[in-house]
């Protein structure tokens, strides 16, 4: 029956366009409250606090379209905190189907708590309730079945304990998407030691050859032995330094040697040694090194060395230095090779900027900033390749700036008492 023109429109056709709906939602999921789970780890992204989940899952009481919408921003990332949460998620969602149209909307899971115990031990944990109870290696693997499919990064964070159950093996194996995976052990907070079984972590490293990111914090891994194909596509690997990993560091990066090309770490005031192990793998190879504190951090024996490609320097403060030493005295260690790289350089021509891979040590500061008339001069770097911006930052922080860089409007003092206004970047980093 035809609709008379009198008539009032149906919901349908009172409903907004799918495209609008859709970046109305993500519009405003952008500007809820967002964390990041792991600060030591650069490469990790922001996601969405459980407040603003909350409040985000109220909108999809509008329509079915803004439910269809909603769901995969509200449940992107799932961070389990204990049993009964991992409990829950398993028996309510291990109901629903999902299909090419409508997959599971996860993409990040972060597992806290997880127990690690010997298979006949497992059933101890169960017996001090689900609440309070961490998640053992059965319960976690059968999380990952149920929504890990289309999971892209894993974290999993221990407590007091350490291993991979073969059965958390199998199901991580089935996770054919998992390019990030973050491991944490937590027994340094917790001061309690488990079952401890490193030789796991190696057979599972085999199981997801794949894997293109690797971060590992406080665990105790000692040595790996690490059989093909393991870490064979690897391209970043973070890592907080213990001597007591060195071995199992070394064996990482030499069965990475081929793919990798950016190494994260921080030293913790532990001195690296025999750092030809470490570095000299890829040494031709390396392009990005992020380091805490580049005075620190970075061993004198590689100091000395030369990386060819290395074109990005990341810190995450800058030193401490003395009255008469030079703050850009890093950037002229032999680490660096003054090879300018055309494309970046052509890149920063493109935005109008000029600037110089080695400063020179005779030009004043007011020579290589190249002030305008009203000693004041801005750079528009929100569109910028990230290579570039990284860039930036260390030119001027080679000429003595003090900077703070984040995702609010920045100002950097120049050593002359000029201001440079920075517009706003989506990036939490801060040298100081």
């Amino acid at each position: 029956m035809n609709q008379l023109p009198d008539q009032a429109p149906t919901s349908d056709q009172r409903s907004l366009p799918y495209e609008i709906v859709s970046q109305i939602v993500e519009t405003y999921a952008s500007e809820l409250l967002s964390y990041r789970w792991a600060d030591r780890d650069t490469s990790s992204e922001m996601y969405l606090h459980p407040r603003s989940i909350t409040e985000l899952l109220k909108l999809r009481l509008v329509s079915k379209t803004w439910s269809k919408m909603i769901t995969p921003i509200a449940f992107d990332s799932l961070h389990i905190h204990n049993s009964k949460m991992a409990q829950v998620i398993i028996e309510e969602w291990s109901t629903l189907s999902y299909s090419h149209d409508q997959p599971c909307p996860v993409r990040r899971l972060i597992i806290e708590n997880i127990y690690y115990l010997e298979p006949e031990d497992e059933k101890k944990i169960k017996k001090e309730g689900l609440k309070k109870s961490p998640v053992c290696m059965e319960q976690a693997a059968e999380l990952i079945n149920v929504i890990g499919k289309n999971v892209k990064e894993l974290s999993l964070m221990f407590s007091a304990s350490f291993g991979i159950s073969p059965s958390l093996v199998k199901a991580m194996k089935g996770m054919k998407r998992l390019k990030k995976f973050n491991v944490l052990d937590g027994q340094i907070c917790s001061g309690h030691r488990g079952a401890h079984n490193p030789d796991s972590f190696a057979e599972l490293l085999v199981a997801i050859p794949n894997l293109k990111n690797l971060s590992i914090e406080w665990t105790v891994l000692k040595r790996l032995e690490l059989q093909p194909p393991a870490l064979s596509n690897l391209q970043y690997f973070n890592f907080r330094y213990r001597e007591v990993n060195f071995d199992a560091i070394a064996n990482i990066i030499e069965a990475a040697k081929n793919t990798l090309k950016v190494i994260e770490y921080t030293s913790h005031l532990e001195e690296v040694e025999e750092a030809q192990r470490i570095f000299g793998p890829v040494q031709n190879t390396l392009e990005g090194l992020v380091t805490f504190l580049v005075n620190k951090d970075i061993p004198e024996d590689a100091i000395n060395m030369k990386f060819p490609k290395l074109r990005l320097l990341r810190t995450r403060k800058t030193p401490y230095f003395d009255e008469e030493e030079i703050p850009a005295f890093f950037l002229t260690w032999p680490i660096y090779d003054p090879e300018i790289d055309a494309d970046l350089i052509e890149d920063l021509e493109d935005y109008g900027i000029e600037c110089w891979t080695i400063p020179d040590s005779e030009a004043t500061p007011d020579e290589l900033m190249l002030m305008d008339e009203s000693g004041r001069s801005t750079f528009k770097t929100k569109d910028l390749h990230w290579k570039a911006i990284d860039y930036i930052m260390y030119v001027w922080a080679s000429l003595g700036a003090r900077i703070a860089w984040s995702t609010e409007l920045s100002q950097i003092m120049s050593p002359t008492g000029h201001k440079l206004a920075l517009t706003p970047v989506t990036m939490d980093f801060h040298l100081y």
